[in-house]
């Protein structure tokens, strides 16, 4: 009568022995699951952030286009005004520089007042790829170190109404157009005048470059322009 104890221990061991295993086996399963679900979710985070991080550089670049467009028409302004023609607002005034047509012999070599004059042999020559900051070799419009003519020390050109008013390098958006400074951008744009006389474009013509900044100073973009302002 003993026997029949002893065989339903050994059974009731059995039983304990597998239903451990299954647990031990599931524990893994669970396991495995949580860090394939760890892994996307740190993934998802990821392309969400270079998500957005790629969405502000986007929406920094058409800031500073704009801002460079905004300089454009800044430009145009500027060389449409007067003599006689005082602008509110504006840090300085271009009355003995104005009407253009009139007073082509403003512009000058070294960009004064941010109007550029090379002789037509400096352009055939200028080489982009040995010009450098020091020898001044490149186009008025080519990045400082190739050469250009900005001037990007921003203390020699008007911080106010009439102060600094015969600086040499780009025209900082507003001093002779007296247009408020555009908002949100980390510098205002600004741009540059060369004049040249081309028979193809039936005598005087001007070009315009033009930069803008973003919300950060190292988003730029520059975008140019040619302009043939009225002759009467």
């Amino acid at each position: 009568m003993t026997v029949i104890p002893l065989f339903k221990n050994k059974s009731t061991v059995q039983v304990n022995n597998t239903s451990s295993k299954q647990e031990g086996v599931a524990l893994v399963v669970v396991m495995i699951f949580i860090v394939a679900l760890s892994m996307l979710a740190a993934y998802s985070v990821n392309s969400s952030s270079l998500s957005q991080r790629l969405s502000r550089n986007q929406l920094d670049l058409q800031l500073a286009r704009e801002a460079a467009e905004a300089a454009l028409r800044d430009a145009e302004t500027d060389l449409l005004l007067s003599s006689d023609l005082i602008r509110p607002g504006a840090f300085c005034q271009r009355t003995n520089q104005r009407p253009v047509k009139d007073k082509i012999f403003q512009f000058t070599s070294s960009c004064d007042n941010g109007q550029c004059k090379k002789i037509d042999s400096f352009y055939e020559t200028a080489n982009f790829s040995t010009a450098n900051a020091s020898n001044k070799l490149g186009e008025p419009w080519w990045p400082t170190g190739n050469g250009g003519l900005w001037n990007d020390n921003l203390s020699t050109k008007p911080q106010s109404s009439g102060s600094n008013c015969t600086f040499v390098g780009a025209v900082p958006y507003g001093v002779f157009t007296g247009r408020p400074a555009l908002p949100g951008v980390s510098r205002q744009p600004e741009y540059l005048i060369e004049h040249f006389d081309r028979n193809s474009f039936g005598g005087t013509v001007f070009r315009i470059t033009a930069r803008g900044f973003g919300r950060g100073p190292s988003t730029e973009v520059v975008l140019q322009t040619y302009f043939k302002p009225p002759t009467t």
